[in-house]
């Protein structure tokens, strides 16, 4: 969802989903407005069960690709494209296994309030995994990708 306009007079925003939308709409006039809570609710519901996260130093958002595929890349592909599916897929992988050091850590995807969530303990653990584990595989996929001619999977 792209909250993408708000009108002040109503207070309510459009939760806009620009690549989701048909393609002959160009705008945002055909969706419905909503109040704040009405809008944001279903991202935030995410965000709190884990399933986005926020990864340093972006947004780890959960690609419909890989868990459809799960390792396996589309067959149509070449060699190059698949093997750098493979090491993207791993890295996208060790970064959605943050959500088990989240719940580690005492988070609770059914709360608000994460009085529970030991949120030092939580950074310090994350920091190690992230320097041990997800940045050695974004090294590789970086210089897989850089090997590719094309730099791109179809």
């Amino acid at each position: 969802m792209t909250p993408t306009h708000a009108n002040d007079a109503t207070e309510l925003v459009t939760p806009w989903k620009h690549w989701g939308d048909p393609s002959d709409n160009t705008d945002y006039f055909h969706v419905p407005a909503l109040s704040p809570r009405e809008a944001f609710q279903p991202l935030i519901n995410k965000y709190r069960r884990l399933e986005s996260l926020g990864t340093p130093p972006f947004m780890e958002f959960n690609n419909d690709l890989f868990p459809e595929c799960g390792r396996a890349p589309p067959e149509d592909w070449d060699e190059g494209a698949k093997v750098q599916f493979r090491v993207d897929y791993d890295v996208w992988q060790a970064k959605r296994k943050l959500a088990d050091i989240y719940l580690e850590c005492g988070w609770d995807v059914n709360a608000v309030e994460q009085s529970g969530f030991r949120r030092a303990d939580f950074i310090a653990r994350r920091e190690k995994y992230w320097r041990d584990v997800v940045e050695p595989l974004e090294q590789e996929a970086s210089r897989i990708g850089s090997d590719r001619s094309d730099g791109i999977i179809p």
